[in-house]
């Protein structure tokens, strides 16, 4: 089975859509399918190409706004693609037109939504979406062979949008970490002065609810054995903000900005953090959260980062998307003795063991794959209804 990932960036300008994508090629290679990558060349290209090691990775130039990114040579190579099932990772994009024509030349093609049709993400820039979704982003979701939501929540999401498809239902995946004992620091690690690290690791946008955790941090009466360590990229006005708003809330001394992390410096991160929060307002399948966990590190998320079965298994505090509630919860973390916050992070690591491994993810994805290309009983993913 060969298939095509068509996907507006193949670096770590596209955020934690990435990650997703390049984990779950490397995970699908390893069951036997064959990923090749169509994307289009962007800052980070050149710095990012290696990390897809074996895979087959092609990218061309475009033109225009960086929110559509025309690019007459992307829709050329999947029209000659030889794959057999194409894979859209982003909706709104110049991808989706490309799609349609991978659609017209009369191949197959499933769409991961990534949260984007989740009723906050489509309230931003509503009408440009609605113009789109006329122009050509509806053709491209109603005539795909299968839709793939990570999650339930997703799932409810794409009816909601009058979408009458098959759709997966089919979770993001993360790999275990190694577990030789670290010595290496991180880079950041001498602003902590012996403080318990509350990590948080992700895109530096409105959605994430960083504003409202930065108010909720101040409101804390008791925060001294405590740091707050945001790591993340993004716009650069907007990431200069947030550190305005430090400095108006004077948690200068409280507050540790690292700029993104990758590999071993995001490593070293988890394994010197002592909990981890996502207080988002909307998301689609956090991986930060399953890469907390996999690490054994108790986390507080919203239910907006739509882990339910976290809560359930008592792998995660729940808080909202609100700094009185942010500030509960995180008094409600510092007040645990240690023994019962390592157990939260151990519960979280057991839900990954069962549920959330990238083998799993792969396995259950190549047969949504083959069904698409063949036809025959669907898998037991698929929903109809």
């Amino acid at each position: 089975m060969k298939v095509a990932f068509i996907t507006p960036s193949v670096s770590r300008s596209s955020g934690g859509i990435f990650e997703v994508e390049l984990a779950l090629a490397k995970a699908l290679t390893a069951v036997g399918c064959e990923v090749q990558v169509y994307g289009q060349n962007d800052e980070n290209t050149q710095n990012d190409l290696p990390r897809w090691g074996g895979i087959k990775v092609f990218t061309f130039p475009s033109i225009g706004p960086h929110a559509f990114r025309y690019s007459p040579a992307l829709k050329n190579a999947i029209v000659k693609s030889e794959c057999q099932v194409g894979h859209l990772q982003v909706l709104w994009m110049y991808t989706s037109v490309v799609t349609n024509h991978w659609f017209s030349s009369g191949k197959s093609y499933i769409v991961t939504i990534h949260g984007m049709l989740e009723p906050w993400a489509l309230k931003n820039a509503a009408w440009k979406k609605k113009i789109v979704t006329f122009l050509y982003e509806g053709r491209c979701l109603k005539n795909a062979a299968c839709i793939h939501a990570h999650t339930y929540k997703e799932y409810k999401d794409i009816r909601q949008f009058g979408l009458t498809n098959p759709v997966c239902i089919i979770p993001n995946g993360v790999d275990l970490p190694d577990t030789k004992p670290v010595t290496e620091k991180p880079a950041w690690y001498s602003q902590v002065n012996n403080r318990k690290v509350v990590l948080f690791i992700s895109r530096l946008h409105p959605k994430k609810g960083i504003e409202n955790m930065l108010e909720a941090w101040a409101a804390l009466p008791e925060r001294q054995q405590w740091c707050l360590v945001i790591a993340g990229w993004g716009d650069n006005d907007y990431a200069q903000s947030l550190k305005d708003k430090v400095r108006e809330l004077s948690l200068e001394g409280d507050i540790i900005f690292t700029g993104p992390l990758f590999d071993q410096a995001k490593h070293l991160a988890f394994t010197h953090a002592d909990a981890f929060i996502l207080p988002s307002l909307s998301e689609g399948l956090p991986m930060a959260i399953l890469e907390a966990w996999s690490y054994k590190v108790p986390v507080l998320i919203t239910p907006a980062c739509n882990l339910p079965e976290g809560y359930e298994a008592e792998a995660a505090i729940k808080i909202e998307p609100k700094p009185a509630s942010i500030s509960a919860g995180l008094q409600q973390l510092f007040s645990l003795p240690d023994e019962q916050r390592r157990q939260l992070g151990q519960n979280g690591y057991e839900l990954v063991l069962k549920k959330y491994t990238w083998d799993k993810i792969a396995e259950q994805m190549a047969e949504v794959y083959n069904w698409v290309d063949k036809g025959g009983q669907h898998p037991e993913t698929v929903l109809f209804d």
